[in-house]
């Protein structure tokens, strides 16, 4: 592997511990995941600013810990009423679901390896509660609970059918594990990327809005292809118009 691939590896694990960990990443941890590399000080440098743009603070072993205090206070997880609503829901189905010991999910772990496509579709169902735990630990992303469960199972679902990969039962959690995660990571990361494409679309719209309806200013199909659709320009334009409305409350409070 060469040293692209190494940094790239080290970029994604950097950024699952930080979605588990309510987006932060200790400074050891940092100089921990990347020590092997060798990197400068510059370097490193861009790897926070890297960072930065997923939404990650890299923070001190002190911060971690008030912070860690704090949550200590709390609910071990901060989720809104819909969240609860949706995890409850999800536990009541999986209640109905086998429950198997730990040789019975060893025996079944080896045929799916081996091809077994019953078995495989058992395993599916073995690691649905893994999908639920795992969409906790990354809400507080503006990203409902539901959501992020539906692209875990489907992540799942997509994984089983690539457990031929493996050598041995040995590395099926771990298997398991990430492509939920990383298909919890690709969420997160459209809906970021959204974010910042519907808050500089309302950028170029206010510097061109003059006299230009919401009709005129409709993508041709290749544009709204690449945009992610109307939607975003709908959304674009809402955006547009709280910013448009906070200005005038802001003019007319100084006017008083």
């Amino acid at each position: 592997m060469d040293e692209r691939e190494l940094l790239k590896e080290a970029l994604d694990k950097l950024v699952r511990l930080a979605r588990i960990n309510k987006n932060t990443l200790t400074e050891s941890k940092l100089s921990e995941t990347l020590f092997e590399l060798k990197l400068d000080d510059s370097q490193l440098e861009l790897i926070k600013q890297f960072l930065e743009t997923k939404k990650v603070r890299v923070i001190s072993e002190a911060e971690e810990e008030a912070i860690a205090e704090a949550r200590n206070k709390e609910d071990d997880i901060d989720l809104d009423s819909e969240d609860v609503t949706a995890i409850d829901f999800y536990y009541e189905e999986l209640k109905g679901l086998p429950v198997y010991s730990d040789a019975e999910k060893i025996a079944v772990a080896e045929r799916a390896i081996e091809g077994d496509e019953e078995a495989q579709k058992t395993v599916v169902t073995m690691y649905l509660p893994q999908v639920v735990e795992i969409a906790k630990l990354y809400s507080g992303q503006g990203i409902p609970v539901e959501d992020l469960i539906g692209e875990g199972n489907m992540g799942l679902f997509m994984g089983c059918h690539l457990l031929g990969c493996l050598d041995s039962v040995e590395e099926l959690d771990g298997h398991i594990g990430s492509v939920i995660m990383d298909a919890m990571d690709a969420l997160v990361s459209s809906e970021q990327d959204d974010e910042k494409l519907i808050k500089k679309m309302a950028e170029d719209l206010k510097k061109n809005k003059a006299g230009t309806s919401e009709n005129e200013m409709s993508l041709p199909l290749q544009e709204r292809d690449i945009f992610g659709g109307d939607e975003l320009l709908r959304e674009a334009f809402e955006l547009l118009a709280e910013e448009d409305e906070k200005e005038e409350s802001g003019k007319g409070e100084e006017e008083e």
